[in-house]
């Protein structure tokens, strides 16, 4: 994983280092998810919550590539009983490529590869707390407004195709699963940037 990491930056170094005005862009986007239902006997509720900054370089032409990290908290309550909580982090790398490049709008695409552990805690008996590590591809779609001469503001797409291969910590089992517009609208993320 070291050797990962240390490629990557190496990899980045030569660019950054010939950075130019405005050739980097900093952002922060944020996804929520909330769902309830309830029956005479039941109540259940979820809420996801995910916060993703990210550093991008750009290159010349339309091509930009950069870092993101992520953390997110998915709690599922039962009868106001928490049920289950699970807390991810993740972090890689990504490419991203301007469909449309105008002044103060973009609309880009964004292939996305990162590494994510997650850790499940359950108030059940019947489960222990679980962790998992894992791998993932996805292909994003977004667009940015820039409302001043640096700041602007983001809407994604997330997920539209996506792979990943995962593995659980005690059992050292192991699942892939591959999606193709798996409910886009639910993976809808906002966000903010700083071009500088």
């Amino acid at each position: 994983m070291k050797t990962f990491i240390i490629t990557l930056i190496t990899c980045f170094a030569l660019p950054i280092s010939y950075a130019q005005e405005n050739k980097f862009i900093i952002s922060t986007s944020f996804r929520f998810n909330n769902s309830n239902s309830e029956t005479e006997i039941q109540k259940h509720s979820n809420n996801f919550t995910q916060i993703n900054p990210r550093i991008m370089y750009k290159l010349k032409n339309k091509w930009g590539v950069g870092f993101l990290y992520a953390i997110s908290k998915d709690k599922t309550e039962d009868n106001d009983n928490i049920y289950s909580k699970l807390t991810g982090n993740k972090f890689g790398g990504f490419i991203q490529y301007n469909l449309i490049d105008i002044t103060k709008f973009q609309l880009f695409s964004e292939l996305n590869a990162s590494y994510t552990t997650l850790k499940h805690k359950s108030e059940m008996d019947t489960f222990n707390d679980i962790s998992s590590k894992g791998a993932f591809l996805n292909i994003n779609m977004g667009a940015r407004y820039n409302l001043y001469k640096r700041f602007g503001i983001e809407l994604r797409l997330n997920d539209l195709i996506s792979y990943s291969s995962t593995k659980l910590d005690v059992s050292e089992t192991k699942s892939s699963s591959f999606n193709l517009l798996n409910n886009p609208f639910q993976q809808l993320s906002y966000g903010i940037s700083y071009s500088f």
